[in-house]
């Protein structure tokens, strides 16, 4: 008899424990909903966060490519600009012999030749494509060569590129 009461009470305890794991599977259960509404909200926050991190970037670029485009059509503007001012360097109005109209029409031709070479030597930069630049915009390469010439080693990066030219 003491035997069957021992295990008519171990199987009570062990329908208590199942009762209680149920009603923890059970409330667990439910709390697991409402953890997966915050898990929405979250993801819901991430996405949104993602979307203006789109459009910020999609407005970053229509603004480069805006800058870009008012820079080519500026440096087609400052083109004819230039060749209309080497007319009127021509027709200077000073006569040949006069030492001020000399000096004044060598420093504006001096002053053309260097904002030439500028933008011919900015135009090279952006232009000149090799590897992976030839994918990258004008925008990105002019970005590029600035990081490059502001670069701290950049000297040195130059000097060893002119020693590997040498040989």
């Amino acid at each position: 008899m003491r035997k069957i009461h021992h295990c008519f009470h171990h199987l009570k305890k062990l329908l208590n424990d199942k009762k209680i794991l149920r009603n923890s599977t059970v409330s667990s259960e439910i709390k697991e909903p409402d953890c997966q509404e915050p898990i929405k909200e979250e993801e819901y926050k991430k996405l949104r966060d993602l979307l203006k991190q789109r459009d910020n970037e999609i407005n970053i670029l229509v603004n480069m490519l805006k800058k870009e485009k008012k820079k080519t059509q500026d440096a087609l503007h400052f083109s004819s600009v230039d060749r209309g001012e080497i007319r009127l360097i021509q027709s200077s109005p000073f006569p040949p012999g006069n030492p001020e109209g000399q000096r004044t029409s060598l420093f504006s031709a001096s002053t053309q030749s260097q904002d030439c070479s500028m933008l011919g030597s900015r135009s090279s930069l952006l232009h000149k494509k090799s590897g992976m630049r030839e994918e990258m915009s004008l925008g990105r390469q002019e970005a590029f060569e600035i990081f490059k010439r502001d670069h701290a080693d950049s000297v040195t990066i130059d000097d060893n590129k002119q020693i590997l030219k040498q040989r």
